[in-house]
């Protein structure tokens, strides 16, 4: 789990450094898996094909996959386990306001990607809002496809951009 600073790779960067050193900079690095398709910076934290969610400083980020079924805003069957996951992080960063931020690929149309990831926001902030309760604000939004963090033209890229990012804000 990465609590607090940048965890920054790229594949050249990954090639010559060891997993979870610390370098010149102060930033600790990890190499770059599963590059089957095409990654020019890959900061860590944002994302994760597993399902598993990742952390870096304030920011949660968990899959898409895991959350909903593809093109739907209800939670899918797995996503209970994650979300109980979130909410002892949250609990344990006692935080007092958090942003729930959905994203998208970008295979529909600019206009039903931005309603779609809105829709999901707004599904993950009513469970949390429930289980984390009135001490906790939190707010929803969407970024539709606008914010990829890999290639959309690959599936593997689509994937990672399908994603719900938790940012405590204080």
């Amino acid at each position: 789990m990465l609590l607090g600073g940048t965890a920054v790779a790229t594949p050249s960067a990954a090639a010559t450094t060891e997993p979870g050193s610390i370098g010149a900079s102060g930033t600790i690095t990890y190499p770059v898996e599963n590059t089957s398709f095409p990654v020019t910076d890959l900061v860590f934290g944002t994302a994760s094909e597993s399902g598993d969610f990742k952390e870096e400083g304030p920011k949660i980020t968990l899959a898409g996959e895991v959350l909903f079924n593809p093109n739907k805003d209800t939670l899918s069957t797995t996503a209970d386990t994650e979300l109980k996951r979130l909410v002892q992080e949250i609990q344990a960063r006692n935080a007092r306001e958090i942003t729930v931020i959905g994203h998208t690929d970008n295979v529909q149309g600019s206009a039903h990607n931005q309603k779609l990831s809105e829709r999901r926001a707004t599904a993950i902030g009513k469970t949390l809002r429930k289980a984390l309760g009135e001490d906790v604000k939190v707010t929803t939004s969407g970024k539709g496809q606008d914010q990829p963090i890999a290639d959309n033209e690959s599936d593997e890229g689509r994937k990672l951009n399908r994603r719900v990012e938790i940012t405590v804000v204080k």
